[in-house]
């Protein structure tokens, strides 16, 4: 409709009329909508939505005088499956790869394509009719119109008005529509088909209207025979445009009267939501086999980004989509993740790479395995056991976190000699360990490279602060390559004189002795990278030395079990600063301004 005709047309009452086969009639009066971006062109999509009659056979557009009839048709009763994806009319089309590629991957995840056309290659059309008679997809006519201007003022051929139509066709009948152009190509990454993505989508988010996922542009190339399209060729590279682009839509057809090109403009941008892990595939520029684009329009700049080809959602898409599983296992990219975390009461993972941490949960149910993810079902393996799943996951993921991984964690009671089966040890930075002894502690130790470890610690997962013998853990090369070290929840059966060569460290000790605190002083009075060392210890032995050893204490607090406090120069206008509270010591490093009155700097 004309622009100008819609201004004017809000100033009065549009009357449709409506007859059925028993001749009855009704007036109506329609709520109008538009779908419009902009005031660019001339000629808009607008809906006029009402109740009419049951059996239908005419309808009328009315201004109480005059009466013009309306060409109609009437909704689809039935879908061919519960997921349409709408794709918008073809003009020109000669891009049958492309359709290849689509119809296949829509098929494969439950999608049934509706694809309006304009104007084709012959050749093109032919096999559209073929795959027609297969039931992969429904061809629907888009037409233009008789009058020029009309085509040439109309926003983009009237893709919204197609999109519209599509809506209504099977807006009784689908249980979800996605409008989708050709070359936009959506891989579900938390269920095994589109249906139960987007069932999980409206679970998780009751009060979206619809779901918004934006377009990564990626390199195809064209094959000349069909017999020669290979899909690993198509979907497992990491070659993309670094940049996201307006994308498209995806709802219930209840919940809209009205569509867009790329998303409706009639209802609230709170009830939209933009679908962040996840993107449609786009394959909007393909290029030939010389090398060349065969649509030299905005030239693409791709790169290689390998943080496309793997993210947070790596082990559910593994799970769900068996071709996309056999990419994962046949090139093994490098996840990149900071975080991975380990518990094997309950079975969880934890891992992250940007954004928030992602868990994974393996739980038993009757014969299977139900996966969960931030606490949301995802999907069920049958004839599994949860552990076995668990530990697949666990290694896949450590095989393939190539890069030195930042943080570390795992946590059991018992852990066995198999429970990680890497190829390569593990490259982390920091470590962290709960489990209920140091040998079991020292099983987890041997699946990770002393090389890079830069801190890691012990904790004792029963908390029974009993006392620890760790001479095989304190023999090894993470030991003594960390600079970092602390332990908690049990007390460690050795020397504090053994962790000297630590920059940092929590510790907490069977016993101490005055002599021991006295070697620790002389050793960081001058040590360039010292830190801290907290000692929490259960018996101090010789303390009447302390005085003797460290000289007169300066006590702030008596009736606070304050032991005293020491200061010695060290370097620059640093000291070093012992305080002893408790059945604790502290030493550290701090300016030399800090030191209280009454302190005395030795």
């Amino acid at each position: 409709m004309d622009r100008y005709t819609v201004r004017d047309i809000t100033k009065y009452e549009m009357t449709l009329v409506a007859t059925n086969n028993q001749n009855q009639k009704i007036k109506v009066i329609p709520e109008i909508l538009k779908e419009q971006l902009n005031e660019a062109c001339r000629y808009v999509n607008v809906v006029a939505i009402a109740n009419v009659l049951p059996g239908m056979t005419k309808l009328e557009i009315s201004d109480g005088t005059t009466s013009m009839e309306v060409p109609f048709k009437s909704p689809r009763l039935r879908a061919p499956s519960p997921v349409i994806i709408c794709i918008s009319p073809q003009f020109i089309a000669e891009q049958w790869q492309t359709f290849i590629a689509h119809v296949h991957v829509a098929r494969r995840f439950g999608g049934h394509l509706h694809l309006y056309v304009t104007s084709m290659i012959d050749s093109f059309f032919d096999l559209l009719t073929e795959y027609e008679k297969l039931g992969y997809v429904t061809v629907d006519f888009w037409i233009r119109h008789d009058i020029p201007e009309v085509n040439e003022e109309s926003e983009l051929r009237n893709q919204a008005g197609a999109q519209t139509d599509c809506l209504l066709q099977y807006k009784e009948a689908a249980e979800f529509v996605a409008f989708f152009d050709l070359d936009d190509i959506l891989f579900p990454v938390h269920q095994n088909d589109y249906l139960n993505e987007f069932r999980m989508l409206y679970s998780i988010h009751p009060d979206i209207l619809t779901f918004h996922y934006n377009k990564r542009e990626t390199i195809a190339h064209n094959k000349a025979v069909i017999s020669d399209i290979n899909f690993f060729d198509l979907f497992n590279h990491t070659w993309f445009v670094n940049e996201e682009d307006y994308g498209k839509t995806v709802t219930r057809p209840e919940h809209l009267k009205s569509m867009w090109i790329h998303e409706p403009f009639n209802i609230p941008y709170s009830r939209k939501h933009t679908i962040k892990d996840n993107h449609l595939v786009h394959i909007q520029k393909p290029v030939d086999s010389d090398g060349k684009e065969t649509i030299p329009w905005r030239l693409s700049n791709f790169e290689r980004i390998e943080g496309m080809r793997k993210n947070e959602t790596v082990l559910i898409l593994r799970k769900v989509s068996r071709d996309l599983r056999n990419f994962i296992d046949d090139t093994e990219p490098d996840l990149k993740l900071s975080l991975i975390s380990v518990t094997f009461d309950p079975l969880l993972i934890w891992l992250k790479s940007t954004g928030e941490p992602m868990e994974i949960g393996y739980q038993k149910v009757d014969d299977g395995c139900q996966l969960n993810v931030d606490r949301h079902s995802m999907t069920f393996l049958e004839n599994v056991h949860p552990k076995d799943i668990f530990l697949d996951d666990l290694n896949m993921l450590l095989r393939l976190q190539k890069s030195i991984l930042p943080y570390f964690e795992m946590s059991a009671h018992r852990m066995t000699s198999d429970i990680l089966m890497t190829k390569n040890k593990l490259r982390v930075k920091k470590l962290l360990i709960k489990t209920s002894n140091p040998h079991d502690a020292m099983k987890m130790l041997q699946y990770t490279c002393p090389m890079t470890i830069e801190e890691f610690g012990i904790y004792d997962i029963k908390m029974s602060n009993e006392a620890w013998k760790m001479d095989e853990i304190m023999a090894s090369g993470h030991w003594k390559k960390a600079k970092k070290f602390e332990n908690l929840e049990f007390n460690l059966d050795a020397s504090v004189l053994q962790l000297t060569h630590f920059d940092m460290v929590n510790v907490h000790v069977k016993e101490v002795s005055a002599e021991e605190l006295l070697e620790l002083k002389k050793h960081y009075l001058n040590s360039p990278d010292f830190s801290y060392f907290y000692i929490g210890y259960q018996k101090l032995l010789n303390p009447h030395r302390l005085p003797e050893f460290l000289g007169p204490p300066l006590i702030l607090h008596p009736d606070h079990h304050d032991n005293g406090r020491w200061y010695f120069k060290c370097r620059l206008s640093e000291c070093l600063y012992i305080q002893h509270f408790g059945t604790n010591v502290f030493m550290s490093s701090i300016d030399r301004e800090m030191v209280p009155k009454g302190g005395i700097l030795q």
